[in-house]
């Protein structure tokens, strides 16, 4: 196959596709590339980047003192800088390494493969890959945002209910064979503020949202004290807006229904246990799906649990198993609260799963 062929057959996917981007940056700071497995950094040009690097690379040369003093007046495009890098690579991470993420890619590839083979008999593959893409995410039009006060809605914690619909297929028509779950988030005056599906997308932001949120909380390290308790009332402030704000509700939904589920009040443990449960369920092999323990409450959808476990969809495991985890105690390790969610949710331990995985 030649380079010049397999370029023009992913850019012409990627044309045909660029609406359904599943590791989109909301505010193009960054942005993952699942057709080429790049990273991009949106806000930075060449010569922006290249002056970055120069600075960084200065900075070795210099004593230790001279290094703090660099680091802390290059504090602020540094933490960017890193952490806008690590947000990305872990979308990369949960694309190339795990089980759900290795599928799209072959999914991706053999598209790419019928396209450049011409062989109209494998077109098919291309429908296939596209579908599952925007599965991976669903469409702007599954979301739906609410006229409310916005002032309101920004200052007061979120009330929530949960709800089920139905895909449409390319004819229009709800699809029975793909339901999938979502979230209402609602103000302290009962009024509906956004609905969010459900999405592998919302997993992938779990993780890398709580990634970035780690780079940010060691970067503090870097600045004298009067400095570092400015910055990190500053960043807890930043954390805090952004769980109640519904431009973001994508990155936080997952943290949001894994917190109400088990009574976590702590911000940043609600991101890291979110993380590790979203980390196993892109991990979940197919079979074991059939296994998990649905809770009563989830009867009303009939079928539609079936269906779901056919399309072994990790967003309806990671619901799944947040619906019947144990309370978060203190001092409880994420692996012991994950051994306990298992067992509560009918799966094996984290051994077996490993292994299968």
């Amino acid at each position: 196959m030649s380079r010049n062929v397999s370029r023009e057959a992913i850019q012409k996917l990627k044309y045909h596709a660029k609406d359904s981007g599943i590791f989109a940056n909301l505010e193009t700071i960054g942005s993952y590339d699942d057709f080429s497995q790049m990273v991009i950094l949106d806000y930075l040009d060449e010569q922006s980047f290249l002056q970055l690097l120069a600075n960084f690379q200065s900075n070795t040369k210099k004593d230790q003192n001279s290094q703090r003093a660099a680091l802390q007046a290059n504090y602020e495009s540094m933490t960017r800088f890193y952490s806008t890098c690590v947000h990305e690579f872990t979308h990369w991470l949960d694309h190339t390494s795990t089980l759900w993420g290795q599928r799209q890619l072959v999914l991706i590839y053999n598209a790419i493969n019928a396209w450049t083979n011409q062989n109209e008999q494998d077109f098919y593959r291309i429908a296939i890959a596209n579908s599952e893409r925007h599965r991976a995410r669903l469409a702007i039009y599954y979301t739906e945002k609410y006229k409310v006060d916005q002032q309101e809605v920004g200052t007061t914690p979120w009330q929530y209910e949960y709800g089920y619909g139905l895909e449409f297929g390319i004819d229009g028509r709800p699809r029975t064979d793909r339901p999938f779950v979502f979230t209402v988030f609602l103000n302290s005056r009962n009024q509906r503020v956004i609905r969010v599906p459900f999405s592998m997308f919302a997993l992938t932001e779990a993780n890398a949202t709580l990634a970035e949120f780690k780079v940010k909380i060691q970067s503090l390290a870097l600045l004298d004290n009067d400095s570092k308790l400015v910055e990190q009332l500053r960043l807890e402030q930043e954390i805090q807006q952004n769980l109640y704000n519904p431009e973001l509700v994508i990155y936080s939904v997952a943290t949001h229904c894994l917190a109400n589920s088990t009574g976590i009040d702590e911000v940043f443990q609600a991101y890291e246990f979110s993380s590790a449960l979203a980390t196993l369920c892109l991990n979940l092999p197919k079979e074991l799906f059939y296994s998990l323990s649905v809770p009563d409450e989830f009867n009303i959808l009939g079928d539609r649990v079936q269906a779901l476990q056919e399309l072994a969809d990790p967003g309806f495991a990671f619901f799944t198993i947040a619906k019947q985890a144990p309370k978060c105690r203190n001092k409880t390790s994420v692996e012991q609260w994950l051994q306990e969610s298992l067992k509560n949710a009918g799966l094996p331990n984290l051994e077996t799963i490993n292994n299968l995985v």
